[in-house]
């Protein structure tokens, strides 16, 4: 049984008072408080960052379970999602009941400061460990950031992205268009104008997404009918935009990066944190899209990316790795 700590600040955004976006707007800060009584989800057409898609996703994942309370400290386990100000005053509360039993898993929000205090905490109490949602965030947080974490102190969870049933649904579908989703995000703007132009030298249409500018409901949508897509995006922690992509079976070419800054430091990592030969093609260049393109899509039927989703990126596959970490430690 797990407490799970979260509160939607963290997750909020600057708003307008006028506005004709619903999800610009300050009405839509207002519905979120109100859901977050209720610990209910919010529509994924109105979110626009990753820190509310995370919380939104860890809703989703436990709230029709027996598995767990939203911010009511009940069991031994405990589970806060994020390390600021509302997270360190759970883990301070916990510390303070004094009980040898407790377990506490923090992450994966949390800044680079927000990062250096919780080490401290992980330095003098061996009940906590910091979560991060891929191997290549573990490695940046060890090898990268000098902040002297213990990697046995990180577990590596990545957070769900679809119910399982919802996968085997996606997996019905057997007709698709001959168009190309184009996921756009943190990218030089002259890396997707190649992209688009070798697209239309080969006459293939394109449902362009660019990120904070496209609805996720759309975004979806597009990605069950069409036949491929191409991904240029910077490193991703988790990257839920693709991995949604990949929950609806949509085969991948990925003009990968590599590499990035993070509140002023350089760090390594992919577009693809989470990845197998059945997702697509992964190439490092643009030289390499151009030579790969052809075969790549005369071979996307042998492609299953739905598959990598269905065994790591399910909310029962999070439910069942989170569980099995508290009882592991």
């Amino acid at each position: 049984m797990i407490n799970i700590f979260y509160e939607p600040g963290y997750a909020k955004r600057r708003k307008r008072i006028f506005t004709i976006k619903f999800n610009k707007s300050v009405l839509f800060n207002k519905l979120i408080n109100f859901v977050y009584i209720f610990n209910l989800p919010i529509p994924d057409r109105f979110i626009t960052n990753g820190p509310h898609k995370l919380m939104n996703n860890v809703i989703k994942a436990f709230r029709k379970t027996k598995l767990s309370v939203f911010n009511e400290l009940k069991f031994d386990n405990s589970y806060i999602v994020q390390f600021d100000n509302f997270g360190e005053n759970i883990l301070k509360e916990i510390i303070s009941k004094n009980n040898k039993k407790s377990k506490v898993i923090i992450g994966p929000l949390y800044t680079n400061e927000q990062l250096k205090k919780l080490s401290g905490y992980l330095d003098k109490y061996d009940f906590i460990k910091v979560l991060t949602p891929s191997e290549n965030a573990a490695n940046s947080i060890v090898n990268e950031l000098n902040l002297n974490i213990d990697r046995k102190k990180i577990c590596t969870i990545p957070i769900g992205v679809i119910k399982e049933k919802g996968v085997i649904k996606v997996n019905k579908i057997t007709k698709r268009n001959n168009k190309c989703l184009v996921y756009f995000k943190n990218r030089d703007a002259s890396e997707l104008k190649k992209v688009l132009e070798i697209l239309t030298s080969k006459n293939i249409r394109v449902d362009l997404f660019e990120y904070g500018k496209y609805d996720n409901n759309k975004l979806k949508k597009a990605a069950k009918k069409d036949s491929f897509g191409i991904l240029l995006s910077s490193i991703e922690s988790q990257g839920f935009a693709v991995q949604e992509l990949m929950s609806c079976n949509l085969p991948l070419l990925v003009w990968d990066e590599s590499n990035n800054k993070f509140e002023g430091r350089n760090i390594s990592g992919s577009s693809v944190p989470h990845w197998s030969k059945e997702c697509g093609l992964i190439v490092k260049s643009f030289s390499s899209l151009e030579e790969q393109l052809t075969n790549f899509i005369l071979n996307i039927k042998e492609y299953t990316p739905s598959k990598l989703v269905l065994n790591e990126l399910t909310y029962e596959k999070f439910r069942s790795n989170l569980t099995k970490e508290f009882n592991n430690f």
